[in-house]
């Protein structure tokens, strides 16, 4: 396992880009997310109205 966390002098580097990426692929998995639920939300409702 030490070799995979002690990447010569670069491993503070590395881990912090890898937890960088890690972090702004969740930032845009959640507004992706939320984004789907209001368009979902949106559809249901003007459904709703052509129907009434």
């Amino acid at each position: 396992m030490q070799e995979y966390t002690a990447i010569n002098d670069f491993s503070a580097y590395i881990w912090s880009a890898w937890g960088i990426a890690g972090a702004l692929l969740l930032a845009i998995w959640r507004a992706s997310d939320g984004l789907l639920r209001r368009q979902t939300a949106l559809l249901a409702k003007l459904e709703a109205e052509e129907k009434a």
